[in-house]
């Protein structure tokens, strides 16, 4: 995490990287059951594995290396049988496990650009620009919402345009990219299923971040799982999501 500054530059930065890490801890909440006719809520969640390995900027155009394991070069055995073991149930498990992985690396990536800020600024505006690329990916597959998506991109743009004038009309230019891809809630069930799901994955969020934060004695997974399972319920049996 990058330490907070309070410059408008640095603040944006800070917000989205908070933004990204609290939807790295809703990577379970992507895998949905049906519960009933009127709304789908997320099944409960294990805690979610980041992708090994912080060497090489990561180029998002070549998949990873395939090893003889069948697991991509930049998972560990650990981490991709956990990921296996999610969407094993799943009727669209390699896809699901496929759109996972990729949404991993790019939070891998940004954490890693975060890491360059003060290292070598033509690998970091490499990575930069790739993670620019990868941004309508992500908010097609509903991995954020648009206004966490403008937040990212503008961070990301602080840090490759220095000319305030070029920077806001580049700015323009990924919202539109945006606008173009935004999945279209139609009607208000749809809006309320996505509010829904936002507030879970944002409790869910703060439950395995203050689970990481514990000595690794303390930390009890069962736990965990039970309290994750206990705010799906308070949001999903609630006043505003209740079935």
């Amino acid at each position: 995490m990058i330490s907070y500054d309070r410059s408008s530059s640095g603040s944006r930065l800070w917000i989205a990287a908070a933004i990204l890490i609290g939807i790295a801890a809703a990577v379970g909440a992507w895998i949905w059951q049906g519960s009933s006719s009127k709304a789908e809520a997320p099944a409960t969640p294990a805690s979610a594995p980041v992708a090994a390995g912080s060497g090489a900027v990561i180029d998002f155009s070549k998949p990873p290396e395939v090893m003889s394991d069948g697991r991509p070069s930049d998972f560990s055995t650990e981490e991709w049988g956990a990921l296996k073991d999610a969407v094993s149930k799943k009727a669209d498990g390699e896809k699901e496990l496929k759109r996972i992985t990729t949404y991993l690396r790019f939070q891998r990536g940004f954490e890693q650009w975060q890491a360059l800020q003060e290292g070598d600024k033509a690998q970091r505006h490499e990575l930069a620009n790739r993670l620019l690329e990868q941004l309508p990916e992500r908010l097609t597959n509903m991995e954020m919402t648009m206004g966490e998506g403008l937040l990212i991109c503008s961070a990301l743009l602080t840090d490759l345009e220095p000319d305030e004038a070029a920077r806001t009309q580049k700015l323009e230019g990924c919202k539109t990219r945006l606008e173009q891809v935004a999945p279209k809630l139609d009607t208000a069930q749809q809006l309320r299923d996505a509010e829904c799901l936002t507030e879970f994955q944002r409790r869910q969020a703060a439950l395995v971040s203050e689970h990481q934060a514990k000595p690794q004695g303390q930390k009890d997974t069962a736990q965990l799982e039970k309290d994750i399972e206990s705010a799906r319920l308070a949001v999903y049996d609630g006043a505003n999501c209740g079935r």
